[in-house]
């Protein structure tokens, strides 16, 4: 259960607006809200401004790939015991039920409500993880018995050995032994394995197989998708239009498109549009911008968001995807993780069960024949004779702005066949707000990290800290606030340099973010270089290759060399070559797009939106089917 995912902002929430503490009074539209402060007086607000937490805790800025994989598991079969309490009110969340959860999974009373206060503080998995003792070497005998318990589960009882319960009680009577403890009772260990999930024994056990094969009828149906981010559909796709470079107006190419369509409304909560080919970047990334607010994208782009408005943002509850590898990357898989979200993959060859994305793609690309020169058509034979490049006119900027206000000011406004022919945005209303005969579920919160959302979904590494700062990529990054990880030793060996985790943005290569664990803050690095470092870690690569086969011995002097001089001859050649056109169109869009260019300041206003067209989309029903694919 996520948090985030769930919590909605209705009558009664207590809030946070400019600082300060509310609570809602009302919800006046889709996109305002009236609140009360603490004295009683009312005004009104942007609903995409309303915070649920004060400010951003440890929990929040806690680097995902730092953390072992035990203690993730751990943090999630926290969440797990813990769900069914945070479903009730606290009315029905009595002590006596609270009581009975500890006592059915051996813990005690008081833990498991500083797990609740914890998750509902931040909504993320994170704030359940167990935080290092400040005591260390201190007599805790219950905690050390705890951490021997279930590492003994873990190493010995949770693998394809599948050891009996009665030799991992062997097992901890022994580590205690070593270690002077006295060993827990046998009951406690049977009830410790007893409270472990039974889809997690069989899938540890046994594999995920027999698993899958066991628990997908319970779990693995597709869910009704009856409300606003309860299901969204990603994919990805080339749009039908030949683009051209803003200086000579020449073609360089069709960009990628990746889209998040919400299957309840059939509205698009998200996309990204880029020339770089599609992967776990752009999946990652179209996932943040649905669910961030979009008035600052529309702004940036030269819409007024009061005119085009565009109230979707909030974490959906499950994203529904084909079965490509960037869907099953763990990048994307601990992000989705920690916020909650439940990731389902459709079953191989079938691809009637991505009829929602499937045909809003066909819709988009049908508008696109329609109004702008240089399509290509979805296919040659309906192409014929027309030239597409010759008559190619748009930029990729132009293209992006066109397609926003496509979306918003045409598609979501129609009537559509799939919602019975309400318009989407009028689908999104009555499912927030309700209906005669159903109860809307309130404004979705809005998630205000935008810096450590975006970074949750970019690759990652691991580098020592050196005099010279970090090198990474045949580049070296430096910040003065890492000075002091200079020379420091890895905290298992004293032989090893600590290696510190970093997240880097593939489209600009000019920054990296290193993780102070210490902070849980990501501290920026720039190139040590004077010179422009804007580059993509696809050119940066393709520069070292041509160095070395150059019999070249590859060094930070050379690469910047390399990327002046590159950037030369696309110049040069640009009115001539198609590709030295399309690569520098790249280098501007990954410039302007980047995780430095993305993060804006907070600017939000309301309006009423455009009045609808008449135009009626097409859809196809959405049929359930089962999983074929672990979360």
């Amino acid at each position: 259960m996520s948090l985030l995912a769930t919590t909605r902002l209705v009558p009664g929430l207590a809030v946070y607006y400019q600082g300060k503490r509310y609570h809602i009074e009302d919800l006046i539209n889709i996109s305002t809200v009236l609140i009360r402060d603490e004295n009683g007086r009312r005004e009104t607000a942007p609903a995409s401004d309303l915070i649920i937490r004060e400010e951003h805790s440890a929990a929040t800025r806690m680097e995902l790939a730092s953390i072992p994989d035990k203690k993730w598991r751990r943090a999630q079969e926290r969440l797990r015991i813990i769900s069914p309490l945070l479903e009730m009110s606290d009315k029905e969340r009595t002590r006596e039920v609270v009581k009975a959860v500890a006592e059915n999974n051996s813990y005690d009373t008081a833990t498991i409500y500083r797990w609740i206060r914890a998750y509902k503080a931040s909504g993320l998995v994170t704030s359940l993880i167990r935080k290092p003792r400040v005591d260390k070497g201190g007599n805790r005998l219950s905690q050390e018995v705890d951490a021997i318990i279930s590492d003994m589960i873990d190493r010995f009882y949770l693998t394809e050995q599948r050891s009996s319960i009665k030799r991992v009680i062997r097992l901890i009577g022994s580590a205690c032994a070593s270690q002077d403890i006295r060993p827990p009772a046998e009951v406690t260990v049977y009830r410790r394995i007893a409270a472990l999930s039974d889809e997690l024994k069989t899938s540890r056990r046994y594999g995920s197989k027999i698993a899958q094969e066991r628990f997908q009828q319970i779990r693995g149906k597709f869910p009704d998708a009856n409300f606003p981010l309860a299901v969204v559909q990603i994919d990805h796709t080339k749009v039908d239009v030949i683009v051209v470079d803003e200086k000579h107006r020449l073609p360089i190419g069709r960009p990628y498109l990746t889209i998040a369509t919400d299957v309840y409304s059939k509205m698009c909560v998200g996309y990204y549009l880029s020339f770089d080919p599609v992967g776990a970047l752009a999946a990652g990334q179209c996932i943040a911008n649905a669910i961030l607010p979009k008035d600052d994208y529309l702004a940036s782009l030269g819409i007024d968001p009061k005119e085009y408005q565009w109230p979707c943002w909030g974490v959906m509850r499950r994203i529904h995807t084909d079965n490509a590898k960037e869907f099953h990357g763990e990048v994307l898989g601990r992000a989705a993780e920690q916020y909650g979200i439940i990731v389902e993959h459709r079953p191989k060859r079938a691809t009637r069960f991505g009829g929602n994305v499937e045909r809003a793609f066909r819709t988009y690309m049908k508008n696109i024949h329609d109004e702008l020169p240089g399509t290509t058509f979805s296919n040659v034979r309906s192409k014929y004779d027309y030239d597409s490049e010759g008559n190619a006119v748009m930029t990729f900027d132009a293209l992006e702005m066109w397609f926003a206000q496509y979306l918003v000011g045409d598609y979501h406004q129609a009537p559509h066949r799939g919602n019975n022919g309400v318009p989407p945005i009028a689908k999104w209303e009555q499912g927030i707000f309700g209906t005669d005969t159903d109860i809307g579920t309130g404004l979705p919160v809005v998630e205000t990290d935008e810096k450590q959302l975006r970074l949750s979904f970019m690759p990652s590494n691991r580098r020592t800290v050196q005099r010279s700062g970090v090198e990474f990529e045949g580049l070296t990054y430096s910040n003065p606030a890492i000075r002091k990880f200079v020379k420091t030793r890895s905290s298992a060996t004293s032989k090893l340099a600590r290696q510190f985790l970093i997240r880097y943005d593939p489209r600009d290569m000019s920054t990296i973010w290193l993780y102070d664990p210490d902070s849980n803050e990501h501290i920026p690095l720039s190139s040590t270089s004077k010179k422009d470092t804007h580059v993509s870690l696809w050119e940066l690569r393709s520069i070292k290759r041509e160095l070395a086969g150059k019999g070249y011995t590859v060094n930070q002097r050379l690469i910047h060399q390399s990327i002046e001089d590159r950037k030369r001859i696309v110049e040069s050649e640009s009115n001539l070559t198609k590709s030295a056109r399309k690569e520098r169109q790249k280098a501007k869009q990954q410039k302007k797009s980047s995780l430095k260019a993305s993060i804006r300041p907070v600017q939000s206003d309301t309006a009423n939106g455009p009045s609808a067209p008449t135009q009626t989309w097409d859809d196809d029903d959405l049929q359930p089917f089962k999983i074929s694919g672990e979360y």
